[in-house]
C-alpha cells in the first residue's frame, strides 16, 4: 500500500502554515513507522511553481525521512494532479490500494480543470482512499472534487490542529483500505449472493 501526501508549497504556505506542516509530516510519518506494516510505503509530491517528488520513488514508512519543505511561487495543483495521474497509470497494480492526502491553503493558479478530470481518468485513482486537508484560504470545491466527497475534506482552523487531524486520519484510512483488501482476498470465488 502507498500512502500519497500532494502537499502545497506555494508563497501562501510560508511562515508558520509551511512550519506546522513540516512538524506534522515529521510527526505522521514517525506514526507510520510505528505501524509496522512493511507493504506501507510513502511518497511525497510538492508543488508550487513546480511540481516536484521528494523522493524518485515511494519509499518504504520504516526508511523515510522527512526533508522540510520551503514555500514560494504559484499553485500548480493542476500540474500535480497531472503528474500523480502519469504515475498511477504506469503503475496501475502498485497503486490499486492507494491513499492519496492532498493538502494546500490555495486555490489553483493552473488548469486545474485538465489535472483534475485526467486523475480521474485513472482506474487506480478512482479507486483509492482520498482525503485532502483545507488549510485557511484553500479552495474548498476544488479539494471537494479532488476527493470525490466533501466529508473527506478536513478542515484546520488552528495549525496546531494539522498534526492532530492527520493523527486520526492515518489509521482510519488504512484500516479501510486493509478491510477491503481482505474482505476481496478472503471471497471465495464460488460464493454467490445471487444463489
Amino acid at each position: 500500500m502507498i500512502v500519497y501526501f500532494l502537499i502545497d508549497t506555494s508563497g501562501s504556505m510560508e511562515g508558520a502554515k509551511i512550519g506546522a506542516l513540516n512538524d506534522a509530516m515529521t510527526n505522521i510519518l514517525t506514526e507510520l513507522r510505528d505501524v509496522g506494516d512493511e507493504q506501507l510505503s510513502v511518497a511525497v509530491l510538492q508543488f508550487s511553481k513546480t511540481v516536484r517528488w521528494m523522493t524518485e520513488k515511494p519509499r518504504p514508512a520504516s526508511s523515510f525521512e522527512w526533508v522540510p519543505l520551503e514555500a514560494n511561487g504559484m499553485t500548480a495543483m493542476g500540474q500535480a494532479c497531472m503528474v500523480l495521474a502519469k504515475c498511477f497509470a504506469e503503475d496501475p497494480v502498485s497503486n490499486k490500494d492507494a491513499i492519496v492526502v492532498l493538502i494546500s491553503d490555495g486555490y489553483p493558479t493552473d488548469d486545474f480543470d485538465e489535472g483534475i478530470d485526467t486523475l480521474m481518468s485513472t482506474l487506480s485513482f478512482q479507486s483509492s482512499k482520498r482525503y485532502a486537508v483545507a488549510v485557511e484560504g484553500a479552495d474548498i470545491s476544488a479539494l471537494a472534487r479532488f476527493t470525490g466527497d466533501a466529508s473527506s475534506v478536513y478542515f484546520v482552523s488552528n495549525l496546531n490542529d494539522l498534526t492532530s487531524i492527520l493523527s486520526d486520519m492515518m489509521p482510519v484510512a488504512i484500516n479501510d483500505t486493509n478491510r477491503v483488501t481482505d474482505d476481496v482476498a478472503g471471497k471465495d470465488e464460488d460464493d454467490d449472493e445471487w444463489a
